[in-house]
């Protein structure tokens, strides 16, 4: 990974965090188990259909699983995510397979540390 694993989530967490806040301002209720109920399934749906798409340069179902996790991490505020989702669209319309592995590698580590680390706090 670019930087430290451990230093992105926390990254990510706070991002999050920022999120959930100003949400809860602006509609006055703690969305926070909600947004994760929704946000999880579609990241394992997207993490295992790119984990299938990238070695087989399946790059329409690279771009589209890329394409909704990005969508659904930004609804998060999971900027690390997000950003790691754009770069593999682009490696997928570009057609650079090693790009979206690589990138790949670093989602998905940071996606399984996000999700133990949030499993682990309390709910």
């Amino acid at each position: 990974m670019g930087e430290d694993l451990t230093v992105a989530l926390k990254r990510e967490l706070l991002e999050i965090d920022v999120m959930f806040d100003e949400l809860q301002r602006a509609v006055g209720m703690d969305m926070r188990d909600e947004l994760l109920a929704l946000f999880f399934p579609t990241m394992h749906e997207c993490l295992a259909g790119l984990r299938l798409a990238i070695p087989a340069d399946d790059w329409a179902a690279m771009l589209a699983f890329a394409h909704k996790l990005k969508g659904a991490s930004g609804q998060l505020g999971a900027a690390q995510i997000s950003a790691f989702s754009r770069t593999i669209e682009q490696a997928a319309r570009a057609q650079v397979q090693n790009e979206a592995a690589q990138a790949f590698a670093e989602l998905d580590a940071l996606c399984l540390a996000l999700e133990q680390h949030l499993a682990q706090m309390p709910g």
